[in-house]
C-alpha cells in the first residue's frame, strides 16, 4: 500500500512507517471495557459479544442472523454454511445463544468467521413456555434498540433476564420487568 500508514500483511503495524500529523491505528477499541469489540487494524475484522435474537434461512447453506451486542448495538450478520451439517458455526447460533463472535465487515452485511458458545442456555431450549417467554424478550429488543447504537446497560439487562428466566418463580412478573426497564433504557 502507497499510503501514508498504511501496511501490508507482511509488515507489522507497530513496524509501519508514521507520517507526522496523521493519527495512528490502534489494535484494541478505545474502552477500557475487555468485553468491548477487538478491532482489527482496518476496522474490517472485529470480535465482540452477541446475543442470537433471530435467524433465518438465506440461500442453500447460509443463516442471516439477528445479534444484539453491548457496543455495537442490533446488528444482522450472515453465517456462510451454518446450515450444512458439517459446519463449526452450526451450534453456535442457534436463538437466545450468548456467544463469542469474530465478524467480517462486509459491503452490504457483516459475516460471523468464527464463533464461540459462552452460555448456551439449554433449560430455556428444553421447555416450550420458556422458548416463547425467551421468543418475546428478543422480539421487544429486536423491534426497539436501533440498529448499531450501543446500549450495554440494554444488552446486560437481556443476558440476565435470559439467565432468571428459568429459575424465575413468576415468569410474569420478570416479563413486566423487563418491558419497563426496555422503555426507560431506550428513552420512552
Amino acid at each position: 500500500c502507497l499510503v501514508p500508514g498504511c501496511w501490508t500483511a507482511a509488515v507489522r503495524p507497530q513496524d509501519a512507517p508514521t507520517t507526522p500529523g496523521m493519527p495512528t491505528r490502534t489494535t484494541r477499541a478505545a474502552s477500557s471495557d475487555p468485553a468491548a469489540p477487538t478491532a482489527m487494524p482496518d476496522n474490517h475484522l472485529f470480535k465482540t459479544e452477541a446475543i442470537v435474537l433471530k435467524r433465518s434461512d438465506l440461500g442453500e447453506a447460509d443463516r442471516l442472523l439477528a445479534l444484539f451486542t453491548p457496543h455495537l448495538g442490533r446488528i444482522r450478520a450472515v453465517a456462510k454454511g451454518a446450515r450444512k451439517t458439517t459446519s463449526r458455526l452450526g451450534g453456535h447460533v442457534e436463538l437466545f445463544t450468548h456467544v463469542q463472535l469474530m465478524i467480517a465487515r462486509g459491503r452490504n452485511l457483516d459475516y460471523v468467521t468464527q464463533a464461540q458458545t459462552l452460555d448456551p442456555f439449554i433449560a430455556i431450549r428444553d421447555d416450550l413456555t420458556l422458548m416463547g417467554h425467551a421468543c418475546y424478550l428478543a422480539e421487544l429488543v429486536d423491534q426497539i434498540a436501533g440498529e448499531h447504537i450501543a446500549n450495554e446497560a440494554l444488552y446486560a439487562l437481556l443476558l440476565t433476564s435470559l439467565k432468571n428466566l428459568p429459575q424465575a418463580r413468576d415468569r410474569g412478573l420478570l416479563l413486566r420487568n423487563f418491558e419497563v426497564q426496555l422503555l426507560s433504557l431506550t428513552g420512552y
